[in-house]
């Protein structure tokens, strides 16, 4: 190594501070001295509530996961039995395949605002939303407060600030669904566990350490257990289990408390567990049990598959900007956390790569003699890979959020990379592949900064001027971030250095990010009725009866938001049933499509709805009718088309 190489790697408390990085000077000394201390973590709640709150309380209640949790968790505050708070259902059908923890969750919610005196507070999508906001600051929050076990306290802060504005994490935390909630307590785990495996507990202060650290992995663990079952027992398995192997190193389990823990855990469960299968019975309840893990795992549910490698694809966009240097970031971690493969006198270890027998070789000897690297670095391997390949290899039923409790790790990898590209230690970011790289995730950001235009050019049909000029800020915005980001990147490296300015690309990436989430969840979503079908038609619905007394029925258009808009109003019927269900109730509404309406006799039209049905990728015509021979014609018929659209043309129920 010579010497001009020895000098560009450094240990990183020996390195410049950001002031030679940005510009401004406020913001670098703010960097510098807060982001391990209590302004650090203020910084990133304000972070996470400008990226998490526009939209929360705007967007209508999202097909069909959303819908369904919701309607159950409505259900329970209103059944006003035990066993209505003990059998999630959603009508008269019990859902049984999640724990009943986000329910309880979601209901508490709706129950604290009623006791605050929010009106109407079961029928407001956002309060049972509010769990995923919470937990989705928490991830935040643990991911940062590891790092800083971990790492630098900047590399740490900027780790907690690139999972904060990726995508992934963007759309769940407005959902309100189970996954966030097991995104919080994952990490809090992982973060408990590696105090655990990691940590010296010979001192009095240690040993208490220890104890805290594993009430608090136990807790988090019962919390995802009840949550979403065993995927954070699985993870925490996979991780204790490669770091076995890789570290050849006992007494792990000994310090985590297996028995008492695991029983608090099966305890937990199983209460609950036992009055379900009182209530429904053992092999209903067990089936539901089985399809919900082996099945998913067997074949692909819902139609929810794909081939290995859809998780790594997704990821570069689902993370995004973070995923700017992840391949490099993993390809560090394993340098930095398996050891050398032979001696390099005082630099830094790295795989050798020149030939195949040659890197397999030196992985045998790293299994055979354990690994002789850095900690952090290992324990951020034994998390995110085998995890990983499960998901990948072992789990027919592909979602784009399976994988999104490896995210934490993923972000503090990436993060610790970027500030060792940025000082010029790592000499790969200036290789072709990597170029081409940077090349691909700036195109691969422009992409994702146009889907506000994408929906308003595809779905709004009453797209003006003012709209598209918004729709078309993150696209602005975005071009400016990836323009300082290309600048920042190519700059160091361009001659051959490998010293590009990576974390201004990063933070002005961040910002583009935050921009995008903010227009697109807070002004675009809200403001494209052709996107909620069924908020529409729950108004119409209202306006033919006012004081929803009437029987009410749809039919082929059967999404679980309806259900929720018309409070579990809406039965779901066959088009064969038509015709029964009319004899049997006379003074129904019926939903069906037009096309069905127009063949069907002796109905009466009422509204019609159109619009873009994203659970299918189809656009429905919708029609609102009645027995003509029963009710008399009014005098007026509620308008359907909102005022400038053509008439005679089926169209949404006008912007919200």
């Amino acid at each position: 190594m010579s010497d001009e190489q020895a000098q560009t790697i450094r240990p990183l408390d020996a390195l410049p501070s950001p002031a030679e990085l940005v510009s401004t000077r406020w913001w670098r000394a703010w960097f510098q001295k807060a982001s391990s201390s209590l302004q650090g973590g203020i910084a990133l709640l304000a972070l996470c509530l400008c990226a998490f709150l526009p939209g929360l309380t705007t967007i209508p209640p999202v097909d069909r996961d959303e819908a369904r949790f919701a309607q159950a968790s409505r259900q329970m505050v209103e059944s006003g039995t035990v066993e209505g708070w003990v059998v999630p259902k959603v009508q008269d059908r019990a859902r049984l395949n999640k724990p009943p923890l986000i329910y309880w969750l979601q209901a508490g919610c709706v129950k604290v605002a009623e006791a605050v005196g929010v009106e109407g507070a079961a029928d407001r999508i956002w309060l049972y939303r509010v769990p995923s906001l919470i937990a989705g600051i928490i991830a935040v929050l643990a991911t940062w407060r590891l790092g800083l076990r971990m790492f630098e306290a900047r590399a740490a802060w900027l780790s907690a600030a690139l999972l904060a504005v990726c995508p992934v994490m963007v759309w769940e935390v407005r959902q309100a669904r189970a996954d966030m909630v097991l995104l919080a307590a994952t990490t809090v785990a992982m973060g408990a566990l590696f105090s655990i495996w990691h940590a010296d507990h010979e001192s009095k202060v240690a040993r208490l350490k220890l104890k805290q650290s594993r009430v608090l992995f136990w807790g988090a663990m019962v919390t995802a257990v009840l949550v979403k079952g065993p995927i954070a027992p699985m993870i925490a398995a996979l991780t204790l289990g490669a770091l076995a192997l890789m570290k050849r190193k006992r007494g792990v389990m000994g310090r985590l408390g297996l028995v008492p823990g695991g029983l608090a855990v099966l305890v937990s469960i199983g209460v609950w567990v036992g009055l379900v299968a009182n209530e429904v019975g053992w092999s209903v309840y067990l089936k539901t049990i089985f399809d919900e893990t082996i099945g998913r795992s067997m074949s692909p549910k819902e139609g929810h598959s794909g081939p290995p490698g859809y998780h790594l694809v997704l990821m570069s966009a689902l993370f995004w900007p973070g995923s700017l240097l992840t391949g490099l970031a993993l390809v560090r971690t394993w340098q930095h956390g398996m050891g050398p493969t032979e001696s390099r006198g005082s630099g830094e270890p790295r795989l050798v790569v020149s030939g195949p027998g040659r890197v397999v070789g030196s992985i045998k000897r790293r299994f055979k003699h354990g690994a002789q690297g850095r900690q952090a670095e290992l324990y951020l391997l034994a998390w995110t890979i085998p995890a990983w390949l499960f998901f990948e290899f072992a789990v027919a039923t592909k979602l784009p959020h399976y994988t999104m409790p490896l995210y934490p790790a993923l972000a503090l990898m990436s993060g610790r990379a970027v500030f060792t590209a940025t000082f010029g230690a790592m000499a790969t970011v200036t290789t072709l592949m990597s170029r081409v790289g940077y090349v691909v995730w700036s195109v691969l950001g422009m992409v994702i900064s146009l889907a506000p235009v994408a929906i308003w050019w595809k779905v709004n049909n009453e797209t003006g001027i003012v709209e598209f000029a918004i729709a078309l800020l993150p696209a602005v915005c975005m071009l400016i971030a990836v323009t300082i980001a290309w600048k920042s990147i190519f700059r160091g490296i361009r001659h051959g250095a490998n010293r590009g300015q990576f974390i201004s690309a990063q933070f002005a990436s961040v910002a583009g990010a935050m921009v995008l989430a903010a227009v697109l969840c807070g002004m675009v979503l809200p403001n494209t009725p052709r996107l909620w079908v069924s908020k529409f038609v729950a108004e119409q619905v209202k306006q033919i009866d006012p004081e929803g007394k009437r029987p009410l029925a749809a039919v082929v258009y059967h999404e679980d938001s309806l259900i929720f808009n018309t409070r579990g109003r809406v039965q779901r019927i066959n088009s064969g049933d038509v015709g029964q269900w009319l004899k049997e109730n006379p003074t129904g509404i019926l939903i069906l499509p037009k096309e069905m309406a127009e063949r069907q006799p002796g109905l009466r039209l009422r509204g019609e709805v159109s619009g873009f049905n994203y659970s299918n990728g189809r656009t429905v015509y919708l029609s609102l009718c009645e027995v003509a021979q029963v009710l008399p014609m009014p005098e007026s018929v509620p308008e359907a088309v909102p005022d400038g659209a053509p008439k005679g043309e089926p169209v949404s129920g006008g912007k919200p």
